[in-house]
């Protein structure tokens, strides 16, 4: 399987955008109803495992586990629809659990739902206006994208280089996303966050300073 930066993944996430006429917050449900991509649940004995793609002659589906919170829903689903548009038939399947294809589809789902190039210009007004609360800021930025906290605290996290560079007069259309394995390359130094206890369910400061 080819290597894919994380700047070809969005492209190809851009492309699945215009070729289904996709258009603001993705609403995952809607497109696999409109698609005829039936959704199923079923409660797994895995505790790990949130849904399934399946095939059926040459008809795809999703099955979820109905356990799930609706935000954890709406993530699973855009990631199995992720696998769906990006490795159907690779490598003589629809359903490898390469590694890299599951760290694409992850990231391809966070894009789908966060896109960044909404998403760092948001996150930098609510910084300004919230400045001492990224709690509130995560959790509205939460209800906006319709995640759970974990995934957009992971999201921020993730593209904390990319906030700093806009927060310091990048254009968000220059701005190239980077996964952790490039900023390494790259010699570009994580960001420290200032976390909190795991027995806390506080989100930790995720939000970059201004210099």
């Amino acid at each position: 399987m080819a290597v894919m930066t994380r700047g070809v993944l969005y492209r190809r996430i851009d492309a699945m955008r215009r070729k289904y006429g996709i258009r603001g917050r993705f609403d995952p449900f809607a497109f696999a109803a409109e698609h005829e991509i039936p959704v199923q649940y079923h409660a797994f004995s895995n505790p790990a495992l949130k849904g399934i793609l399946v095939r059926s002659g040459g008809a795809c589906g999703v099955v979820l586990d109905p356990r799930l919170s609706q935000a954890e829903q709406r993530l699973t689903l855009t990631h199995e629809l992720v696998h769906l548009e990006l490795h159907y038939g690779e490598q003589g399947t629809a359903f490898s659990h390469h590694s890299g294809m599951e760290y694409q589809a992850d990231e391809g789902a966070a894009e789908l739902l966060m896109p960044y190039r909404d998403l760092l210009p948001r996150a930098a007004a609510f910084r300004r206006r919230y400045r001492q609360d990224p709690v509130q800021i995560t959790g509205l930025l939460a209800a906006h994208y319709r995640v759970d906290l974990d995934t957009m605290r992971r999201r921020l996290e993730s593209l904390d280089y990319e906030l700093m560079c806009f927060l310091r007069g990048t254009p968000v259309s220059e701005i190239i996303p980077l996964s952790r394995q490039e900023k390494q390359h790259q010699a570009i130094p994580d960001r420290q966050f200032r976390q909190t206890p795991r027995t806390t369910r506080r989100t930790p400061d995720i939000f970059p300073d201004e210099e």
